[in-house]
């Protein structure tokens, strides 16, 4: 269960990657999947700014993990880096 609307706004955008690739596929509109990976960078950047993946006490201690969070996160950088690949895009591993 995902108790933060962010959380379940990201979830949601995840899910309607298959349905993108289908409309694209369908209608050969490669702009469907960019304007899909666009909202799902905004989508994102809302979730990353107001839910900590990590809490950690005032001295600097991991406290809690949010393991759903990570997951929304490792699928978030799945989905945009098959999405870039399909584009051409090539993406870094670090900054």
């Amino acid at each position: 269960m995902l108790p933060d609307e962010r959380e379940y706004k990201l979830a949601k955008t995840i899910l309607k990657w298959n349905d993108v690739l289908l409309s694209v596929l369908e209608a050969f509109y490669v702009h469907y999947l960019c304007d899909y990976l666009y909202q799902l960078a905004c989508t994102f950047t809302e979730f990353y700014d107001g839910c900590y993946c990590i809490e950690r006490n005032s001295s600097g201690d991991i406290v809690n993990i949010r393991m759903e969070r990570m997951v929304l996160c490792e699928m978030t950088a799945d989905v945009l880096a098959v999405g870039l690949g399909i584009l051409g895009i090539r993406t870094i591993e670090k900054m």
